[in-house]
């Protein structure tokens, strides 16, 4: 029974259809909306539900084999449609919940390393958006929203970074070893953490150029290349202060906004605000992707530290 390497573990079912030879040609990602990652193994495998996946995707980005590769299972079918026939599915655990339905970015990262091990075992020659499809774009419009917005709208970047994968390309360290790790982490006797005022917009700016007068770079990633890593950010300030964020990505006078898993925070009863944000997508030369915080309810915040850890790959 076949199961990609890249699996941690198998929980068996019996919950499949053995159909005969398959020939496998694509990638259904879904979302299971919500349940912990025993719970949601347990479903697919164990539970009385009749529903099942190939895999799994726990939140920790482990990878739990369920269904076999040689046998169909039922995760993607509606009436008049057999979509798992040539089909791997994987149901992938949510981080966060309603409206974004979040995944983390070791989830992003094994769903880009499954679809490129697929595709070197199947024979696929290379990936593209036809051999990894979201469970929506298999049934009727507006039959199901599922893999939900935040893992759709990253979709073409798993794709690109399966490619990069079957290249040769680790998605650590830059090809010439560059690190691309950037750190500001508060203020010295000198200057005073950045801090940004209530009711105001401002990018977040790194402390690695800064000078006596203002702060330096406000960039986070700049193209070309795949970029992938984490964007970490901590603030202090009043509890029950509210804080919005926007990723945004320019291309000289052009901003787009990118999709951000749980975009508003609040400061904690300690007064402090701690979180992470999964960057994982290709820039093109003269792109950069910097980030906006917004301060909405009149209160002051200090950002004490705001770095990003990641690497590129061509």
């Amino acid at each position: 029974m076949t199961h990609s390497p890249l699996t941690a573990w198998t929980a068996p079912t019996s919950k499949y259809n053995d159909i005969g030879p398959r020939a496998v040609n694509r990638l259904i990602i879904h979302h299971t909306a919500g349940g912990t990652n025993d719970g949601n193994i347990a479903v697919l495998s164990s539970s009385s539900r009749e529903v099942s996946a190939s895999y799994c995707l726990l939140t920790t980005g482990d990878l739990v084999g369920i269904v076999p590769e040689e046998y169909r299972p039922w995760t993607s079918n509606a009436p008049g449609y057999d979509n798992d026939r040539n089909s791997v599915t994987v149901e992938t655990v949510n981080t966060t919940g309603a409206p974004d339905w979040g995944v983390s970015w070791a989830q992003v990262e094994k769903l880009a390393q499954l679809a490129a091990d697929l595709c070197k075992r199947y024979g696929w020659g290379r990936v593209d958006r036809s051999r990894v499809v979201g469970h929506r774009e298999v049934l009727p419009g507006g039959y199901t929203e599922c893999p939900g917005p935040f893992l759709h709208g990253q979709l073409n970047n798993i794709v690109d970074r399966a490619n990069a994968i079957l290249s040769g390309a680790t998605g650590a360290p830059a090809p010439n070893g560059e690190e691309i790790v950037k750190e500001f982490t508060g203020g010295s006797s000198r200057k005073a953490p950045q801090k940004i005022k209530g009711g105001n917009t401002e990018y977040i700016t790194f402390r690695d150029k800064w000078t006596d007068d203002k702060w330096g770079d406000r960039t986070i990633a700049r193209g070309p290349g795949f970029l992938s890593g984490t964007i970490n950010i901590a603030m202090e300030g009043e509890a029950g202060t509210r804080v919005a964020f926007q990723l945004v990505r320019e291309t000289g006078e052009n901003k787009n906004r990118l999709q951000i898993a749980d975009p508003r925070k609040t400061i904690d009863s300690l007064g402090k605000l701690s979180f992470q944000i999964n960057f994982n997508r290709r820039l093109a030369e003269g792109q950069l992707v910097r980030l906006l915080a917004r301060v909405q309810n009149g209160k002051e915040v200090e950002v004490t530290e705001f770095y990003w850890d990641g690497g590129r790959s061509e």
